[in-house]
């Protein structure tokens, strides 16, 4: 694991650093004792005006460290934090600045419904990645009694590492996940077609089946007028026009001369129609 060297000075620092550094110089401080840079742009950090020195001589190391692995390190934006951009994914992280908090006891005669605090920032960072990681990846790392910070950014940038593979492969299987749903819905939306398709293919032909029927009836009965006028059972009177109407009347009804089964043997999807028989059938 490669050394980081951090610099005792910020003459040429990133242009984050600048920004954050201008940024926190301005604002006031909070209860706590901490200053807090909420511009897009500069880092999330949340540390005392005494450690703004230390805090971006530490971040301009980490995001100089992170430039040269070949990733992008992002300032903060609206309701973001900053976050350094490793190949496809990024990973958002913070520093804060540990306070160390002493209840202030009551003053003599004193009556007191409530407790009072008093904040003294320590100098002491943690730097930490935020957001949703499974267990078994470290995700803060801070400075302790004897080891500090500066030796532990390689570990920051292998954590960080770390990190974005898991998102990596998180959000591959997340993909694949989600081409197979839409896969599966593509299939289920096209037998749900075929299954309407020939729903409506069946009402047709049963419809034709029944036009048939009736086309034969009355040319039949047709045939039965035809008969009982040449035996003069019937009056011939207008039936010469009767019949001419009565045969469009079975012409329009038979399947064979309306054009339902010209069309029907030209539906090019008949054959996806035998897969659903049994989803109809339901």
């Amino acid at each position: 694991m490669r050394i980081i060297r951090v610099p005792e000075t910020l003459h040429g620092c990133h242009s984050l650093i600048s920004a954050t550094r201008k940024c926190l110089e301005s604002c006031k401080p909070s209860e706590n004792g901490l200053l807090k840079s909420f511009d897009d742009g500069t880092l999330n950090l949340a540390i005392s005006r005494n450690s703004i020195h230390r805090a971006l001589c530490l971040m301009e190391a980490l995001i100089r460290a992170v430039e040269a692995n070949g990733w992008q390190f992002i300032g903060q934006g609206k309701r973001e934090y900053m976050k350094v951009r490793a190949g496809e994914e990024d990973v958002a992280l913070e520093m804060v600045e540990k306070v160390e908090r002493t209840e202030i006891p009551p003053e003599p005669g004193e009556t007191r419904w409530w407790k009072k605090y008093e904040h003294a920032p320590t100098g002491r960072f943690t730097i930490r990645l935020t957001g949703y990681f499974q267990e078994g990846i470290r995700q803060s790392w801070s400075d302790g009694k004897v080891q500090k910070l500066d030796s532990l950014l390689p570990e920051v940038l292998a954590g960080i590492s770390v990190a974005a593979e898991q998102r990596r492969s998180r959000r591959l299987e997340n993909e694949e996940r989600e081409r197979r749903w839409a896969k599966e819905k593509r299939i289920r939306e096209e037998l749900a077609a075929r299954i309407t398709l020939e729903r409506k293919r069946r009402i047709r032909l049963t419809e034709a089946v029944n036009g048939w029927n009736r086309a034969e009836k009355i040319r039949r009965f047709c045939e039965e007028v035809k008969n009982r006028i040449q035996n003069g059972s019937l009056g011939e009177n207008d039936a010469t026009k009767w019949l001419a109407w009565a045969k469009g009347v079975a012409s329009k009804s038979d399947p064979f001369e309306n054009g339902y089964f010209h069309d029907a043997i030209l539906d090019k999807n008949l054959d996806s129609s035998l897969d659903c028989d049994q989803e109809i059938s339901r």
